[in-house]
């Protein structure tokens, strides 16, 4: 497990997508969006498209640990979370976006 944080850890802004704030962490890093989700997040190369609505376990402590952003904090910045603070009744609410 991951235990350091990254030489740049920004937190993600507020209300800001978690897919967004990987893309602005792949830039800082001057890496490939791509890239950084498969190796920095060991993502599968369907889970970078699957992104705001599922999110691997893996890839949560790898953020969480990286950055210093709690993994609560994370979770709500899917689509999923959203729903599930808004407490939408949407259908999409009921899939979960962890693996």
């Amino acid at each position: 497990m991951i235990n350091k944080k990254w030489p740049l850890h920004p937190q993600p802004g507020n209300n800001q997508f978690l897919k967004d704030w990987i893309k602005d962490l792949s830039k800082i890093y001057e890496v490939n969006y791509k890239k950084f989700c498969t190796d920095a997040l060991k993502f599968r190369l369907w889970e970078i498209d699957a992104l705001d609505s599922f999110l691997p376990k893996g890839a949560l402590v790898i953020l969480s640990s990286g950055t210093g952003a709690s993994i609560d904090d994370l979770q709500e910045r899917t689509l999923h979370g959203i729903c599930h603070l808004s407490k939408s009744s949407s259908a999409d609410c009921d899939k979960s976006p962890i693996n």
